[in-house]
């Protein structure tokens, strides 16, 4: 931590915690995935319900 005003602090990802990066990955995948499902399905309601 650095005597600073707002306070700064630096993080870092270990060797270990980079194994992480697949799954990370696969998660942010489905993400963007289950946003265009929900749009789709709010689509399909709209529809299907005038």
């Amino acid at each position: 931590m650095y005597l600073e005003v707002p306070p700064k602090v630096e993080y870092y990802i270990s060797e270990h915690g980079k194994t992480l990066s697949k799954v990370l990955d696969d998660m942010c995948g489905w993400g963007f995935e289950h946003i265009e499902y929900k749009k789709n399905a709010k689509e399909q309601d709209r529809i299907s319900n005038p």
